[in-house]
């Protein structure tokens, strides 16, 4: 990469025609040079500020506050705080280590911190209720369960007046633990309880229930994530084959869909109108079938639009969805010649799993480097950020943004280098390591540029997330709050449209830089080009292509729940099927979206190829580098073209 440290970049014309290339006539471009060099000077620099930022937190935190949880007076739960005790708190500095469980006289404080409630360490969570003061005293003699202050003896033990008290306000509600915390059984208000935030429309006895079942079906479990493997691998052979069945069939039933979707939907409108003329009851119940008609009529017509453009677009693109059905042939057969591919994303969850590893550790111990504050109305012990680790914050939310977006480009920037190596060669006998030589030029050449694409992206998010933030603090029903949540929501979405559109640049982009060395820029200039001068075929590959993809991923998690339902019904430890199918459910569909990625890459890298070849050769005094199957739409293409020209002569 030492190059890449340079000043001076190698001229090169902006529209590169690779067959006029006379040292490399087959191939990407060989006679490149290190692209947005400032743009790699920034990345070295933001790592270094990582480093620092990691040591710094290192150093600083105490993940044990946020994992094990503290008391009012500063001890961590489950560990010895003799060296650590606050100068003018009683009980601090007390030696914890039997005492794991965080117990607190009001559970909302353990959700909203603003709220004020004593916390205590206590060896074991109280699993019935306390009425009376003897109950209190008789579970700390019996069971070591002590639920006052610590300086409090237990003849002293009292009915607290609040939950700022130095004993809790009786009656005490039984609990469970659940991360260290201990949780009330029973929800009595859905503001006031853990319970009812965590589990919405399920109760947690449920979901406790759910989750024993994963140990019973441990078993099924890895062999139904096996079979998602294997289904996944099998899919991206099968679309190979079968792909232009598979295409015509998407389409076919795209349009056979939202034909019978809208006409049932209409249907059911005339059906719900007749009844509503019939209805001889109150006017209330009137009122509400009225809204329901209305309801299903505001469907139909927006069913019947959505209709109606699909059908429109299909039409436009009959004579191209053979181009999309090839393209996918010509996926495969690459996939096929170059398997190691598929390995791709493996090397990239790994090195994405590493990170976050080393991620979520750094982050652990920057929001566990607070300084113990005293209030001085409860003296209550808190343990605060200061501003410089709130920026420290921040900035390592925001790398987790950029790095992981990195990772992701420099995968996409090798498997477009290795699908062009392979295309723009003749002899494919002559290809050596694609794969190896992509990845080597990429790290030589492009590092710049793909920090810089992945730093447009991570600035994107890092909006998005702010926004996000910015929501979650806004307080209140008043109308300038309820203004200002519309606001953030639109600007969210706006956001949301505009990272997706600027993922689609970038990735057209690396597979320019991948096939002529250009900049960033220059890269994403050409792809725009290319793409805007074949914008009904990028119609028809993101609409058929992309949907059939997705068809893939549904139908590999399909097969992946029969199997587990066949499979679950032969253990009978196992009474409630839902979570060991879920996840092997989640992780199926992961690795099936992990392979068809690699397949969607290549079909884009073949598009902007095929694309490219069309304009630099003619097929005479300059072949193509396509195969015949791609060959033929170049052809007839080109017959239309001619036809039209003939008949808008006469």
């Amino acid at each position: 990469m030492g190059c890449c440290l340079g000043t001076e970049q190698q001229k090169r014309p902006e529209y590169t025609d690779l067959s006029a290339e006379t040292e490399n006539p087959d191939g990407p471009t060989k006679g490149r040079s290190c692209t947005d060099i400032p743009f790699l000077v920034i990345w070295i620099v933001f790592w270094c500020a990582m480093f620092y930022s990691s040591y710094m937190a290192l150093v600083n935190g105490n993940p044990l506050l946020l994992t094990s949880g503290s008391d009012t007076f500063g001890n961590v739960c489950g560990s010895d705080n003799s060296d650590s005790a606050i100068a003018g708190v009683n009980n601090s500095g007390q030696d914890m280590t039997n005492k794991t469980f965080v117990y607190y006289y009001d559970l909302v404080s353990y959700m909203n911190p603003v709220v004020e409630s004593t916390v205590l360490c206590v060896s074991e969570c109280p699993s019935h209720n306390v009425s009376t003061v003897n109950q209190l005293k008789q579970l700390a003699l019996d069971d070591d369960i002590f639920l006052c202050a610590y300086d409090i003896a237990v003849s002293e033990y009292y009915d607290g007046e609040s939950d700022w008290d130095s004993c809790p306000p009786l009656p005490v509600s039984k609990t469970f633990a659940m991360v260290n915390r201990c949780v009330p059984k029973e929800a009595t208000s859905l503001t006031d309880t853990l319970e009812d935030s965590i589990s919405g429309i399920f109760n947690i006895d449920s979901i406790k229930t759910a989750l024993l079942e994963v140990p019973a079906a441990w078993a099924e479990i890895v062999y139904l994530c096996g079979i998602g493997v294997v289904l996944s691998l099998l899919m991206v052979g099968l679309l190979w084959l079968f792909a232009p069945i598979f295409i015509y069939i998407t389409a076919g039933m795209m349009v056979i869909a939202t034909v019978v979707g809208t006409v049932v939907l209409w249907m059911t409108w005339h059906e719900k109108m007749l009844d509503l003329e019939a209805i001889t009851e109150t006017q209330e119940l009137i009122i509400e079938d009225e809204k329901n008609v209305q309801w299903f009529l505001a469907g139909a017509i927006c069913a019947t639009v959505v209709t109606v453009v699909i059908n429109l677009i299909l039409l436009a693109l009959r004579k191209r969805i053979g181009l999309v059905a090839a393209l996918f042939v010509e996926a495969g057969k690459t996939v096929k010649s170059m398997p190691c591919l598929l390995v791709q994303p493996i090397w990239v969850f790994i090195a994405f799993v590493i990170f976050l590893c080393y991620w979520l550790g750094i982050l652990f111990n920057l929001l566990s480097s607070g300084e113990a504050i005293v209030q001085h109305s409860t003296g209550f012990v808190e343990f605060q950020l200061t501003s410089v680790t709130k920026f420290q914050t921040a900035f390592h939310i925001f790398g987790f943004f950029w790095v992981t977006e990195f990772i992701f480009a420099c995968n996409e920037m090798v498997l477009a280098g290795a699908v062009v190596a392979t295309y723009f060669t003749r002899d494919k006998q002559q290809v050596r390591s694609p794969i190896l030589v992509s990845i080597w030029r990429t790290l030589r050449y492009h590092m710049g540029t793909v920090a810089l694409g992945s730093l447009i992206i991570g600035i994107c998010q890092a909006a998005r997330a702010t926004l996000a933030y910015v929501e979650s603090r806004l307080k209140g029903g008043g109308k300038v709050t309820e203004f200002a949540k519309f606001i953030t929501k639109c600007l969210s979405c706006c956001l949301w449209c505009f990272e997706k559109i600027l993922k689609y640049i970038n990735r057209n982009a690396y597979i320019i830089v991948a096939m002529y060395g250009y900049n960033f820029c220059g890269g994403a200039r050409k792809a725009f080009h290319l793409i805007l001068d074949n914008i009904l075929r990028v119609w028809a590959i993101n609409c058929i292509g992309d949907f059939c993809l997705f068809l893939a991923k549904l139908g590999v998690v399909a097969t992946v729940l029969i199997f587990g339902v066949e499979l679950l019904q032969m253990n009978d430890d196992v009474r409630m099927m839902v979570v060991p199918l879920i996840l092997p459910g989640i992780f199926s569909y992961f690795v099936a979206d992990m392979f068809l990625s690699v397949y969607e890459m290549v079909i884009d890298t073949l598009f902007l190829c095929f694309c490219e070849d069309s304009v630099q050769n003619d097929g005479v005094e300059k072949p193509y580098y396509m195969s015949k199957s791609l060959m033929k739409f170049v052809e007839s293409t080109k017959k239309s073209l001619e036809l039209e020209s003939h008949l808008g002569e006469t």
